[in-house]
């Protein structure tokens, strides 16, 4: 194989990592805005207790831990948030100032989680097949 042609193989797998990389950097970010937030309600519940839907936040980021890696296009995880919006929407308007802004910051975590899950699908569905399976290497492994 010629340089030239060794090279214009790697480019695509190269700039396929790239950017993934960039995806893994902008998550980051996103997590470190999530951070800020639990920091934030961790503040608030020495005053106030916890929003009751903070457990089911909390559930589905365990959940987000255990099922998100590199293989997963994060689709499933996104209807699944959905899912939890819509119940947490049906429950009852907040009763004091207190009890808003403890689900305003809660609602804030589920948002920046949509952000971080968003991110991971768009990447995937603009990578071409090609990408994917060079990338992933799907074809060689079964997956």
């Amino acid at each position: 194989m010629t340089a030239h042609k060794r090279r214009h193989t790697t480019q695509p797998f190269a700039l396929c990592k790239l950017s993934y990389m960039n995806l893994r950097r902008t998550q980051l970010l996103v997590m470190e805005r999530i951070g800020e937030h639990l920091n934030r309600l961790e503040e608030m519940r020495a005053s106030y207790p916890l929003p009751a839907h903070a457990a089911q936040v909390a559930d589905f980021m365990r959940h987000i831990s255990e099922s998100f890696h590199e293989y997963n296009n994060a689709e499933e995880l996104l209807k699944e948030l959905d899912e939890r919006k819509a119940v947490i929407r049906r429950d009852p308007l907040p009763q004091n100032r207190e009890e808003f802004e403890r689900r305003a910051v809660l609602f804030q975590v589920m948002v920046e989680l949509e952000q971080f899950l968003t991110l991971k699908a768009e990447f995937v569905r603009r990578l071409p097949k090609s990408d994917i399976e060079t990338f992933w290497n799907i074809s060689g492994s079964g997956r």
